[in-house]
């Protein structure tokens, strides 16, 4: 059997392209998917237990969605299968942007003012929270 390149080992392929190899690789894969598939439904139940946890939705998805920008600027330094786990499932999963826009209409129907405010906080304290995220990864 030959030995296998740095290279190979990554992408789960020998140099012969043995059957061991391929099924190495493939359950990598499977293992990845099942991650994603947990992870999703993590941040689903979280994001669900949030909005049920206070009287008013709006605070509840202001208050994931800032807590995801953090989370994914803390990701930005980690693996790809880390971000691709814990950004695109996890934080997928429990931040919301229809949910956001949604609220954002009501309030608008209310009252303008509030509407506007609420989407400038959810813009500013966005990008202020990935901004230490980033800053602290």
């Amino acid at each position: 059997m030959q030995a296998m390149s740095a290279r190979q080992w990554q992408w789960g392929c020998s140099a012969s392209g043995s059957a061991w190899s391929r099924s190495r690789w493939a359950g990598s894969v499977g293992v990845i998917a099942m991650l994603f598939v947990i992870t999703a439904a993590a941040g689903t139940l979280l994001r669900w237990q949030a909005s049920m946890s206070v009287p008013i939705r709006a605070i509840a998805t202001f208050v994931v969605n800032i807590g995801g920008a953090f989370a994914l600027g803390l990701l930005s330094t980690a693996s790809a299968d880390s971000q691709l786990i814990g950004g695109v499932a996890g934080i997928g999963a429990l931040t919301t942007f229809s949910t956001f826009v949604a609220e954002l209409f009501e309030i608008h129907q209310i009252d303008r003012g509030w509407a506007w405010r609420y989407g400038a906080a959810t813009f500013v304290f966005g990008v202020a929270a990935a901004w230490i995220g980033l800053t602290l990864a």
